[in-house]
This record gives C-alpha cells, structure tokens and sequence, in this order.
C-alpha cells in the first residue's frame, strides 16, 4: 500500500477490522508517519474491541458506511462480503482509487452483487506469495526475514495487551475450534492454537 503511494488515498478503510490479518495491517499502517487516516469497518458488535485497539483514526459499522469519510479513499477489504463491497463502491463512486481484496472472513457473501457492475475502480486481489517473490527480489531473502522479525516483534508487544491465546489439541480439538471459526463464534480477541502431535 505505500509503495502505491497509498493511492492517492486520504482514508484507507479496512473491513473485517477485527480480523486479526486486519490489526495487523492497520497496525503496520499506523506506525508510518506519512498514512492517511485508517477507518476500521466492523460489525456493530465488534466496534467497541476494534475502538479499543487504538490502531484506527475511526471505526465505522457495516450499517453505518454512508458516514465513512468524504474525499479519496482505498478499500482494503478482508471479509470478501459482496454487499459491503457495493455499498463501499457506492459511497465513493470515483473517489474510491483502489479496492485490495485480501481475505474471505465473510465467504458466503462473497457473490453478492445487487445492481450490477460496480461503481469506481475494478477490484485487484492482494496475494502474498506474489508480494513476497517481489520483497526477495527487491532486498534478498535475508533482508526480508530481518524486515519481517523487525516488524513482527513490536505487534507481538501490542497483541500481549489484548489477545487471549485458546490452546486445544487432537483431531476433535481442530474439528471443534474449526466449527467455532467457522460459524463466526470466536470473540475478536481470541487466537487459536491447535496441535495435532
């Protein structure tokens, strides 16, 4: 995203902003001094943890995203929710300058299409295989390694003052914490471990 130059982008908005894929990019973004303003897009019973992350300028719920704010805005979008798409689409029309689909938190929604062809640009989809085959090529492997345990060291920091570590094992711990995901029964703050040895 910054290499993009943001771009162009006053507000970059995040979906699925409790996500923890989410955090962590919003987290990376908030520790550059030239971001735009990051807005977290959440399910109204999320706001408050995602509030309370002090990693976004604002967080906004689903139902709410006329509020979002005016002026040139990059969509990040980690749920895959077709819906929330178009409404985002619809909310900036031309002022959306990109649209990075990331994840499918919300992969049963991921077809919904009202209308029609989408207003603003054509979404890109955001694949890290890709991105990391450049960062190689760009630094070498080590110094991406060096980068990434760079950055990954601060998160962990910040995540030790909300995250809430859930340890199962077995094949009927994997299957239950697999069902829980699934049905989108994890509270925000948990993360799940599972061993299978």
């Amino acid at each position: 995203i910054a290499d993009e130059g943001f771009y162009g982008a006053e507000t970059i908005v995040i979906s699925s902003a409790s996500s923890k894929t989410a955090i962590i990019a919003a987290f990376q973004l908030a520790q550059r001094e030239d971001a735009p303003k990051l807005i977290g897009l959440t399910s109204p019973g999320n706001r408050e943890f995602v509030e309370g992350l002090g990693i976004y300028d604002g967080v906004v719920a689903y139902d709410e995203i006329a509020d979002l704010p005016d002026g040139k805005a990059a969509y990040v979008d980690m749920s895959g929710d077709g819906e929330v798409r178009w409404d985002v689409h619809e909310r900036y029309g031309d002022d959306l300058t990109h649209d990075m689909p990331v994840g499918m938190s919300h992969h049963e929604q991921l077809s919904a299409d009202r209308h029609g062809k989408l207003k603003g640009p054509t979404p890109e989809f955001f694949f890290a295989p890709t991105r990391a085959k450049k960062r190689i090529s760009d630094w070498g492997g080590r110094e991406l390694d060096d980068r990434m345990a760079g950055a990954w060291k601060p998160f962990v920091e910040f995540a030790d003052g909300w995250l809430e570590v859930r340890t199962s094992s077995g094949p009927e711990g994997l299957a239950e914490t697999y069902h829980e995901v699934l049905d989108g029964k994890v509270p925000p703050r948990a993360g799940h471990v599972v061993t299978l040895a």
